[in-house]
């Protein structure tokens, strides 16, 4: 039937489907049943459904229309999106008839991406007979209500319990999340209230950052790492606050399965790596200036510890080249735990400045085992915890002797010696320090009682408990009478805790040193800054 009066015809839309999956171009589905009962995965087109009905003066047609379908980014006016989608010998019963747009992308790879858009419909009946009839107005496409969660800079909102507010699963041999290039962070977690960011069992890396910022160049390390960075401009890391652990990595590498979290809110917590649990390559610029954007590993504020590493089959954390600090922490109750690393708890290659950067509030650095520096030991001083036995205060400086010990109810400290001010010959230990203050943890290691002490400054009180300098460098309370001491001299104990020259004594021309224990060496030639003591190596002998 031809049709003359093209202004007199009307669409009656009943349906418009356009599914997520649809508007997705290329997303996954699941399709029928084989014969094996397996659910057969099928690979879901650019194609959505499109339902209508054609009517002329108030009558639905029956037969074959021509049907051309345009996509419009603007409800009037505008820009055309692709190319024409033309239906040609569609058939209406009784008006109503069913396309399948887009089905060959006619519409092209710009035409969802979340912005809106609208169909302009041109019908002619029967097809290539008279003129083309254009229909008012466009029709709006609208998209199914969860995928306007996935528009560009869309905020996906939920209150999920038990389960992951997104779940991406991957049968196939591709990445679960993959961040190719970032202007700024490659993963950003604001604020999590346990994991900020979890990796339950990863084949090779836990999670893999080509490049963030404007750095360039990208290649794969083949080991199994828990995290790899390949190229940051700015941190590798960065975690602004996590009421959990900041990232969490059960296991990397062919090993299964997977350690709870300790619960103990670290900054960075690896619970099983075949091989580094962090391995930086390399962090800044060779050649450019010194600061704190070419830190390795630097973790700002952590609630519990810094770095909890439970098992590395190799190393701990691994920094090959660092520009500044190969790993900085600047606040957290533990800077390093390593619990037992098979090789290094933490192995540093090579840095440009510090290899461990630590400044604790209690104790730099907590070391349950033995420790071996090949290289130097500069400004070092060996100490021991005791208790004051005495009835007066003991004060920095003051040379005191060994009255007795006790077994320690402390870690790290098997025995407590009971010292005293010298009152003349004795077991001369060493020199006061300060005081010491016994500090609880609240989350102590299996094999630890818990309790630990910190050197503190000021005096000891009787019965406190006292830092002992037993070797290295310390000021020592040089006695008020006795001859001017001199750099070089040997120093011996006086009385009420001071310390005086050795004596010596001319016999048949020949000086002899008086036969006092040393007590070590002085380094000042007496009391410069007024406050009664001076420098000396602590040795005694």
């Amino acid at each position: 039937m031809q049709l003359r009066r093209y202004n007199s015809l009307l669409i009656i839309f009943i349906l418009l489907a356009a599914t997520l999956f649809a508007l997705a171009n290329g997303a996954r589905g699941q399709g029928a049943l084989a014969e094996d009962g397996q659910a057969v995965q099928t690979q879901t087109g650019p194609g959505f459904t499109y339902q209508g009905r054609l009517m002329e003066n108030g009558a639905p047609i029956n037969g074959t229309c021509e049907i051309f379908f345009i996509l419009m980014d603007a409800a009037t006016g505008g820009n055309q999106i692709g190319q024409t989608d033309a239906q040609n010998d569609v058939m209406l019963i009784d008006g109503r008839f069913t396309v399948i747009l887009n089905a060959n992308d006619e519409f092209g790879p710009q035409a969802f991406t979340g912005d809106a858009r609208w169909l302009q419909i041109q019908v002619r009946c029967p097809p290539g007979v008279g003129e083309i009839s254009t229909l008012a107005p466009r029709q709006p496409l609208t998209a199914a209500p969860y995928a306007q969660g996935f528009v560009p800079g869309a905020a996906v909102n939920g209150a999920v319990t038990g389960d992951a507010l997104l779940n991406l699963t991957n049968t196939g041999a591709g990445d679960g999340l993959r961040v190719t290039d970032a202007g700024v962070h490659g993963v950003s977690v604001l604020n999590a209230a346990d994991k900020g960011f979890i990796v339950s069992k990863a084949g090779t890396d836990g999670l893999f950052v080509c490049s963030t910022g404007g750095g360039g160049g990208c290649e794969d390390d083949p080991g199994d790492n828990g995290l790899e960075i390949y190229n940051a401009v700015d941190a590798g890391v960065f975690i602004n606050h996590a009421q959990g652990d900041g990232i969490y990595i059960c296991t990397t590498g062919a090993e299964a399965g997977c350690q709870e979290p300790s619960g103990d809110n670290s900054g960075i917590e690896i619970g099983n790596a075949q091989y580094a649990g962090l391995h930086v390559h390399r962090a800044g610029v060779v050649g450019t200036r010194i600061d704190e954007a070419h830190v390795g590993l630097w973790v700002n504020n952590a609630s519990s510890t810094g770095i909890s590493i439970s098992r590395a089959d190799v190393d701990g954390v691994f920094v090959f080249d660092a520009g500044l600090n190969g790993v900085k922490i600047s606040q957290s109750t533990n800077a390093f735990w390593a619990g037992t690393p098979t090789a290094d708890g933490l192995y540093v290659q090579s840095a440009g400045f510090n290899g461990l950067d630590v400044t604790g509030a209690n104790l730099a650095g907590y070391f349950g085992g033995a420790v071996q520096i090949t290289g130097g030991c500069t400004g070092c001083l060996l100490a021991n915890f005791g208790r004051n036995a005495s009835r007066t205060a003991l004060e920095p400086g003051d040379v005191v002797v060994v009255t007795g010990s006790q077994i320690s109810a402390v870690d790290s400290v098997p025995l407590l010696l009971d010292v005293a001010p010298v009152e003349g010959p004795g077991a001369v230990i060493g020199v006061v320090i300060g005081r010491a203050e016994e500090v609880t943890l609240e989350n102590p290691r299996p094999s630890e009682k818990g309790r630990r002490l910190i050197p503190r400054e000021g005096p000891a009180k009787p019965g406190e408990f006292v830092t002992i300098a037993t070797y290295g460098l310390a000021p020592v309370r040089i006695a008020s009478q006795g001859e001017p001491v001199v750099v070089g001299q040997r120093l011996t104990a006086a009385r009420q805790g001071a310390a005086r020259a050795l004596q010596t004594v001319e016999v048949n021309g020949i000086p002899v040193n008086e036969a006092a224990p040393i007590l070590g060496i002085a380094l000042e030639a007496g009391d410069t800054d007024g406050d009664g003591r001076i420098w000396m190596l602590v040795n005694p002998q």
